[in-house]
């Protein structure tokens, strides 16, 4: 069995663009058996300005000896096979940043995002010191002797793989476990499902984000007119079908949005359970009639 670390540099810190690619292999004694660090023309601009989360971002060669580079398709097989040849266990620090880079790089020169696991060594580091935050890199490479780390720099990405390496290895000195300890579900991450999440996730954000709006939207186009007010159950406003609906039925019953609990006319309740937990919420009496969708079609009736 061998161990593969591996570390991702971009131009811009933005997705889709790579300019370097390092790895270190190891035995399972963690002795180095190849270390190299690929530069690639990521086709973007470079940005070592201020970055969320990492400011301040210094390249370690000169933007000449990567935009002489090969581009990312001229690597793209040699990566693959890096990180899906067989007996070889992947691992990163906050690898899945790394998944990210090489996936969508991938789709944006028309490559195929192939799949392997990763293990990320980040999660493992804050598991296992109990950690309420995640430490960086260079943070948790504070905790290595300097004998150890002597000669490498930061941000040069065959070093921070290097780095990630030191980091799990003091991890398993210093908790006196193996590495088939910490090979595990906690620690992997598999890229087509992991990918599948990033994308899911997206939608509910832009479902919620578009939720908002509607909302708002239809405050504004209410905002001074004589109908009835109503606030209505976060329930009912989760996400944009829902609210749509809602939104419906209160224009054919002649309602209006309102935001002030004191002065509305109507609660808008998804149903009888909705409303009590509402009321148990609130400890203050509602001086308006609470009403559920069914009830809004009795409305739009009369």
């Amino acid at each position: 069995m061998k161990y593969l670390f591996f570390d991702i540099e971009s131009p811009d810190g933005g997705i889709g663009a790579m300019c370097e690619f390092g790895y270190v292999i190891t035995d399972e004694q963690f002795n180095v058996l190849d270390q190299q660090v690929i530069t690639m023309n990521p086709e973007r601009c470079f940005n070592t300005g201020y970055r969320k989360g990492r400011p301040n971002v210094s390249f370690y060669f000169p933007k000449e000896k990567y935009l002489s580079s090969p581009k990312f398709p001229y690597y793209y097989d040699r990566i693959k096979k890096l990180l899906t040849v067989p007996d070889t266990i992947v691992l990163g620090y906050s690898v899945g940043n790394d998944i990210r880079y090489i996936a969508f790089t991938s789709q944006r020169y028309h490559k195929p995002v192939f799949n392997y696991f990763a293990y990320d060594v980040q999660k493992m580091h804050r598991t296992l010191n109990n950690l309420v935050n995640m430490a960086s890199l260079d943070k948790a490479v504070e905790e290595i002797p300097l004998e150890d780390k002597k000669g490498l720099t930061s941000h040069r990405s065959d070093c921070d793989a290097k780095m990630t390496m030191l980091v799990l290895k003091n991890l398993l000195k210093t908790k006196n476990l193996t590495i088939n300890d910490l090979i595990n579900d906690n620690y992997k991450i598999e890229v087509t499902s992991y990918l599948k999440r990033l994308e899911e996730n997206k939608r509910i954000k832009q479902n919620r984000k578009d939720t908002i709006e509607v909302w708002k939207k239809f405050l504004e186009e209410n905002a001074n007119n004589d109908k009835k007010t109503c606030i209505v159950s976060g329930m009912l406003k989760k996400d944009l079908n829902t609210s749509n609906y809602v939104i419906n039925k209160m224009k054919k019953a002649n309602l209006r949005p309102g935001t002030d609990f004191n002065t509305a006319d109507y609660f808008i309740v998804r149903d009888l359970s909705d409303e009590e937990r509402l009321k148990n919420a609130i400890k203050e009496e509602f001086k308006g009639k609470y009403i559920s969708i069914s009830d809004l079609d009795n409305l739009s009736d009369q």
